[in-house]
């Protein structure tokens, strides 16, 4: 299931709307999120999609980008789902992003839509 690009204008506020991400969002400018390569991003909303799927609250999925000699070393992102609520149509996810010693925090409420594509809440 495909993640909206919602994801990196929030967090990333790590669910996306395509051109929201290719414009760039100046916010995420100076984050960690920024740092990972755009050729990676498909690879890193599947794993959000299969966490937000799949995984019960309370367990952390590590995500690491996966390109070689990356200026500043590699990205890695750990998300938990927690709070699942609305009988599992919505859950909050919490994503610690890690690029060396910098460390960020993101917390995000993704919400499945009438299609059931997550999409992160505006409430």
């Amino acid at each position: 299931m495909r993640i909206s690009r919602v994801l990196p204008s929030l967090v990333l506020a790590f669910a996306c709307g395509q051109a929201a991400h290719a414009a760039g969002v100046g916010f995420m400018n100076n984050t960690i999120v920024a740092h990972i390569p755009k050729q990676e991003w498909p690879q890193f909303e599947k794993t959000v999609g299969q966490v937000l799927n799949d995984s019960p609250d309370g367990t952390t999925t590590t995500w690491t980008t996966q390109t070689k000699r990356m200026k500043g070393g590699p990205v890695t992102v750990a998300l938990t789902p927690k709070n699942t609520s609305n009988e599992g149509k919505c859950r909050l996810m919490s994503a610690e992003v890690a690029q060396q010693s910098k460390k960020e925090h993101w917390q995000f409420l993704f919400c499945k839509n009438e299609q059931g594509a997550w999409r992160a809440s505006s409430d």
